[in-house]
Order: C-alpha cells, then sequence, then structure tokens
C-alpha cells in the first residue's frame, strides 16, 4: 500500500556578488513594437486571426515571464490592450500570482480603436507571476481583440469576482476555442541592488512511496547566481522539529537537487 509523504520545506538562500542574470535564452517578441535594447514589448498572442469578444466580466491575462526566455525580478513599465471601439471607460489592473492582491490599479480611462498603451506613474518590480486585467463598463465595452492561438489550456480568463479566474473560450461553429486576449507588458530586466531573495519557481519529487528515497528538484531564480549548497529543512511532524539538509546546484545555477531518506508507511 503506498503512502504520500507530503513534504514541508523552507528554502534558505543567499546570493553571490554580482553575475550574468541575463538569460542565455533568445528572448521574443511575439508582436514587433518600438524598444530599447534591455526593454521589450512580450505578449501571448501569435495567430493574425482573430474573434471581436464582446465580455461583461473583468478579462485577464496570466503572465510568466519564463515563458519568454527571461527570469525574475523584472520591472514593469507599461500595459497595452488591443481594443476595437473608442469613447468606452475601461480599466487596467495588475494582481499579483494570487489573482486576489491588487498590485497596481490605473483608473478610469477612456478606450481609443487601437492599442491602449498606458504607463505606470511608477514602475512595478515583479519577483513572481502576475495577472494584466482589464475591467471593462457595464455594457462589456470596449471590446476586444482576441487571436485564436489554439492553446489549451490559454493564458486569457475571465472572472465574476476576483480571484475567481475562468478560461476565457469563445464557441466557433460548434467547438470551443481558447482564445487569447490581445495584452502586452513593457518589461524591463531588474539591474538594481541585489535586495530580493531567491525566488523558487518549482518545486518537482514531493512525493514518495513508503520505504524509498524522495529526490527533489528545485528550480530557483535570483538576479545573480544562487550559492550552493543551499541550506534548506524539512519536517514530519507539521513545522514542529526540522530537519536540515543541503541542495546541490545540478545542471544550472538555478537547478538544484536533493534526496530525502525513505520513511515509513503514514509519514506525512
Amino acid at each position: 500500500m503506498k503512502r504520500l509523504i507530503a513534504l514541508l520545506l523552507i528554502v534558505f538562500a543567499v546570493s553571490t556578488f554580482a553575475g550574468d542574470w541575463y538569460s542565455k535564452a533568445e528572448r521574443i517578441d511575439l508582436k514587433p513594437q518600438t524598444t530599447s535594447k534591455d526593454t521589450l514589448w512580450y505578449g501571448y498572442p501569435e495567430s493574425s486571426t482573430g474573434w471581436y469578444m464582446r465580455e461583461f466580466a473583468e478579462r485577464a491575462t496570466y503572465y510568466n515571464v519564463d515563458d519568454f526566455g527571461i527570469e525574475y525580478p523584472i520591472i514593469l513599465h507599461a500595459v497595452n490592450a488591443g481594443f476595437v471601439e473608442g469613447d468606452y471607460d475601461f480599466t487596467f489592473k495588475v494582481y499579483a500570482k494570487d489573482g486576489v492582491t491588487v498590485l497596481w490599479d490605473s483608473g478610469t480611462i477612456t478606450s481609443i480603436d487601437g492599442n491602449n498603451s498606458v504607463g505606470l506613474a511608477t514602475p512595478l518590480i515583479l519577483t513572481d507571476n502576475f495577472w494584466l486585467s482589464v475591467v471593462p463598463n457595464g455594457s462589456g465595452y470596449p471590446s476586444q481583440f482576441a487571436p485564436d492561438t489554439g492553446q489549451t489550456p490559454s493564458h486569457s480568463y475571465l472572472s465574476d469576482g476576483a480571484g475567481g479566474w475562468i478560461n476565457q473560450i469563445k464557441n466557433i461553429n460548434g467547438n470551443d476555442v481558447y482564445m487569447e486576449n490581445y495584452y502586452d507588458v513593457f518589461l524591463e530586466p531588474y539591474t538594481g541592488a541585489d535586495i530580493f531573495p531567491p525566488n523558487a519557481r518549482s518545486l518537482s519529487g514531493t512525493s514518495a512511496f513508503q520505504d524509498r528515497d524522495m529526490d527533489l528538484v528545485l528550480i530557483a531564480q535570483d538576479q545573480n547566481t544562487v550559492l550552493s549548497p543551499m541550506a534548506s529543512q524539512y519536517s514530519f511532524d507539521g513545522g514542529t522539529t526540522w530537519t536540515d539538509f543541503d541542495m546541490i546546484v545540478s545542471k544550472t545555477n538555478y537547478t538544484f537537487t536533493a534526496t530525502i531518506p525513505a520513511q515509513v508507511d503514514g509519514t506525512v
């Protein structure tokens, strides 16, 4: 009989002195626009064909900058949405990863037909995934140009309330098709003082059979190289007793691995 070993993990890390932060992966600008060397517009829609979407609910796109070959922290300077009507009131909002915490609210804006670009008076430094949303007026206007990217699921969502997000789907010829909001974000790599702790982007291997070792893989991001070994702890009693262990760099500066010894049946 197998039992799941649930892992409680605390990761502590210290950054080294200034290092090569920028990603080696080629950066992707899906819709070319005028940019500076280090600051680009990023967005998900790739298809030039799409539909005009009039939605009464708030609509948002969930951003993970890993998708564009860059890493956190980043600076958000401006946002953009493509509409097909002018003279309608709407509001831009940027939410934290939880989909509830509002990080920035543009206030009421009157739409124009085409690109609606708005700069942030005080740029946001973001260390994790985030949402860019548009809150339309009560009639659902302005309408959105939403390309069909053929993705399942998409990055675009509708909301009947903060945090209550569902995939944006349109029925076309009897088929449900995922649509992408035509949004862009103007991002710059953060190059200031290293004041942000490393960010745990993913942790895999957190389940194991009884009497089998648990092999963990942690992906971390930081503006500088993260020190190895990374001092870590785990607990099997809900956080009362913690056991120290090290996570060691594997493959890259940001991929760490470690093993938690096998445990008996019933361990949580």
